[in-house]
């Protein structure tokens, strides 16, 4: 059951892959409002990051300009670590109230 379980959850982030940037971030600009990025920020469980962009981000900057900054964030903070975006991907599209399916 394990095995079918990572199966799926492989075949629906790969299918995220193209139209995450399209769908979430341009389309949707899911991330704009404080609304949508505070809860971006409750799948970081790193305080020092969602500080720093409590602090950062406004409701003028881009979605597409919030997701950079996080991914830069992560990759610089967490090199080892950077595939676990897979996983916030993964919650934004199929688990979150802010993407309007």
């Amino acid at each position: 059951m394990c095995a079918v379980l990572k199966f799926c959850a492989r075949q629906a982030l790969d299918q995220l892959v193209g139209p995450f940037k399209d769908l979430v971030l341009l389309d949707q600009n899911c991330f704009k409002r404080e609304e949508g990025w505070k809860e971006l920020l409750q799948l970081i469980p790193d305080s020092k990051i969602v500080e720093k962009f409590e602090r950062r981000w406004t409701d003028d900057r881009s979605s597409d300009d919030k997701w950079a900054d996080l991914m830069d964030e992560i990759r610089a903070s967490y090199p080892l670590k950077a595939a676990r975006v897979s996983t916030i991907k993964f919650t934004i599209v199929y688990l979150s109230d802010v993407v309007v399916h």
